[in-house]
């Protein structure tokens, strides 16, 4: 059995076919390698813009947020990018790339990129990620790959000084709305309460005699009554089921208790009596009289034991021998608890309609007296009631304004969300692709892999005998010996 070769042996096996087409594959190789480093000469040049811009929450702002500062009127992360590099915002910078006054349009119309070429590439190649992801900080960087570096350079830095400069507008638009609906919102909370409170006065002023804080408008409905009604009506409904569970008990419950005496059966004892008997005559027989099991006399007390063993198992050990009747004393003690709980619940019964009827008499007698308390009262209740929600209303409103007005005084130091351009995109003097590494280590690549591919080629199509026993093998004769060929220098280099 062969064992498998090793990379060594490989290689090793190897060598002298690389060796013997070491021109097939120098040659193939540097041909590819220079073809390719010639193509990417003449591969379209394309150039990478970045920019990278930074939202800051200054530390004044942060202290004020945690002290009730809105932060509202920030972007949120989510809408940064289509405000970056979305619709809105490449056709705003197309409409200052394309003004004849703009620095970027000589460079648009000298290489003949039209608005649309220009829409689609930036569609299809502008790129936006995030550096920093923070409470406080936010890194941004805005990336584009163009033929021409100018215009890659214009469009990041572009769409990041729009983008900037709109958010700051926003904020400001913002803040200011929100500032401007919220005092309006006050002034009107606090209207209505002046015209409420004056409306409170005039019914409090008009009505004194009916008002809640009045003693004697205070309705007595006897709370004290109703909670001694509560409790009787459980004292009552408690006694109501226990009443039911005794009853339940005593019909249960018979009146007298049977009593039995047990003792040996009679039967059982008469059975073990004699089985003994036939025990003691069978021994007698096979022990005195020398009787052999086959004798009649022995098989007849055998069959004679067997049966009454068979009989004595199905009598019991123990039977009745007296019944006595008595009677049952947990009936008289039941018939005792019935009698006092039924009275009991009797008793509550008549407490509670009695206390019953006098809390209606005293409701009926108060709802007579209160007739004309009610409305007047609902009434006075109502304006209560508009008077706490006007001040409700006008404390939500005060606490948003007092927020936002927070925010916009650190805006407005300059001590709130702040934009920095932290890296604009310089001159581009670098290629993206193709570049000089990508060139070389793909030239090489291919290089190597054509070389490769033209000594396996040439290996295996060579049909020239090496070694005598190849000759052999190839013709199918036995080799009984061979002549070397002298070759002349001569005819060595002309092969």
């Amino acid at each position: 059995m062969s064992r498998p070769r090793t990379e060594t042996e490989i290689i090793v096996s190897l060598w002298p076919i690389l060796r013997r087409y070491h021109w097939r594959f120098i040659l193939p190789a540097f041909a590819v390698a220079a073809a390719v480093l010639v193509v990417s000469i003449f591969l379209p040049h394309t150039y990478r813009g970045e920019a990278a811009f930074e939202r800051r929450t200054d530390m004044v702002l942060s202290e004020m947020t945690s002290r009730g500062a809105s932060t509202n009127f920030q972007d949120p992360r989510v809408v940064i990018s289509e405000e970056l590099i979305g619709p809105s915002a490449i056709n705003r910078l197309l409409d200052q790339f394309y003004d004849p006054k703009h620095p970027i349009n000589p460079t648009l119309v000298k290489a003949g990129i039209d608005r649309e070429t220009l829409r689609n590439s930036m569609q299809r190649r502008l790129l936006i990620s995030t550096d920093i992801a923070s409470t406080d900080v936010d890194r941004y960087r805005v990336r584009y790959t163009g033929p021409n570096p100018e215009v890659c350079r214009a469009v990041v830095n572009g769409l990041v000084n729009n983008y900037l400069e709109q958010a700051r507008e926003r904020m400001d638009k913002r803040l200011r709305q929100s500032t401007e609906f919220f005092r309006t919102e006050v002034e009107r909370s606090r209207k209505l309460i002046d015209q409420v409170e004056n409306r409170k006065l005039e019914f409090e002023i008009k009505n004194a005699n009916l008002l809640p804080q009045t003693i004697s408008a205070i309705p007595v409905y006897g709370l004290d009554l109703k909670s001694q009604l509560l409790n009787l009506t459980q004292q009552r409904d408690q006694a109501s089921l226990q009443l039911e569970s005794l009853r339940k008990s005593l019909e249960s419950t018979p009146t007298t208790t049977p009593t039995q005496v047990t003792g040996r059966n009679p039967e059982r004892i008469d059975a073990e009596q004699r089985i003994r008997q036939v025990e003691s005559q069978l021994a007698n027989y096979l022990g005195a009289l020398k009787m052999t099991e086959r004798h009649p006399d022995v098989q007849a007390l055998r069959q004679q034991l067997v049966d009454l063993r068979a009989q004595i198992v199905n009598l019991p050990e123990e039977v009745v021998t007296q019944k006595h009747v008595s009677m049952n004393p947990r009936r008289s003690e039941l018939e005792t608890l019935v009698a006092k709980t039924s009275a009991e619940y009797e008793s509550l019964s008549r407490q509670v309609d009695a206390l019953d009827r006098r809390i209606r008499d005293e409701e009926n007698m108060e709802n007579r007296r209160s007739t004309e308390l009610y409305p007047v009262r609902t009434e006075y209740l109502r304006v209560s009631r508009e008077l706490a929600e006007a001040h409700r209303q006008l404390t939500f409103w005060e606490d948003n304004l007092r927020r936002v007005e927070l925010s916009v005084a650190a805006e407005t130091g300059n001590r709130g969300v702040q934009f920095n351009f932290t890296m604009p995109c310089p001159r581009l003097t670098r290629l993206e692709s193709p570049r000089l590494q990508q060139a070389l280590v793909a030239a090489v690549l291919l290089g190597l892999t054509a070389g490769a591919l033209n000594v396996y080629l040439a290996y295996r199509n060579d049909v020239v005998c090496r070694h005598p026993q190849d000759l052999a093998e190839g013709v199918n004769l036995p080799l009984y010996g061979c002549v070397s060929e002298i070759i002349s220098e001569a005819n060595v280099a002309v092969r």
